[in-house]
């Protein structure tokens, strides 16, 4: 029997996390597309439980709001991340996420995983 602790390092929980959130996420859209179920459903749901939790952002700046769901998205993987925008709104760009052989590996384009980013349209409420 081995009874020791295991530490990892930073790097590497990091890029585990990555990849178990994308695969959780592209097994939650496999399934709703498997089973003829439109994901927005999902989405909306979550959106709905993950709003209360961006009411403080509502002190924030806009520009602060968006560094936060840029944060987000990095850290769900999405590399070249970039905010755009001017006076009043702001478009947050990303490339390569999903991570392509994650989307070989469930069989779903990545048009298939747009409906995902409708997870902010109840938190977006409190700006607009």
């Amino acid at each position: 029997m081995v009874d020791e602790i295991t530490a990892f390092d930073t790097d590497s929980l990091l890029e585990s996390s990555i990849g178990n959130l994308q695969g959780i996420i592209l097994a939650i859209v496999a399934y709703y597309k498997e089973k003829g179920i439109d994901t927005k459903e999902f989405t909306f749901f979550v959106g709905e439980k993950f709003a209360p939790g961006w009411e403080v952002a509502k002190e924030w700046s806009i520009d602060e709001v968006a560094r936060r769901l840029a944060l987000n998205y990095a850290s769900m993987g999405a590399v070249d991340v970039k905010i755009t925008g001017e006076f009043d709104a702001r478009e947050i760009h990303f490339k390569d996420w999903p991570n392509q052989s994650y989307l070989d590996g469930f069989k779903i384009k990545r048009s298939e995983v747009n409906d995902i980013f409708f997870l902010f349209t109840d938190v977006n409420r409190g700006y607009t």
